[in-house]
């Protein structure tokens, strides 16, 4: 899962946590996190929700995702905004 964020502090925890309480075990998938020049906190807390952080410098959302594609290690991508709450 990739996810795009801009100075999303207030609403990507709840974002991760969602995607972590799935069926899957944790090993089948993994969370990416692409932070696009946040001035907020936003890259520490996706570390510490368990996401894998990438900085990407103002780019945009559509940059952060191909950015993120570029480094999924996964066969399928999906992707979601850091102020969704996936079900």
């Amino acid at each position: 899962m990739i996810i795009p964020a801009r100075n999303a502090v207030n609403t990507m925890s709840e974002c991760i946590t969602a995607l972590n309480q799935q069926n899957l075990d944790s090993s089948e998938y993994e969370v990416i996190v692409a932070v696009d020049g946040s001035k907020d906190a936003s890259r520490m807390q996706a570390e510490k929700a368990g996401a894998r952080v990438i900085s990407v410098n103002w780019s945009g959302a559509a940059a952060c995702r191909n950015i993120g594609i570029r480094e999924a290690r996964g066969r399928i991508i999906c992707f979601t905004d850091a102020d969704c709450v996936p079900k």
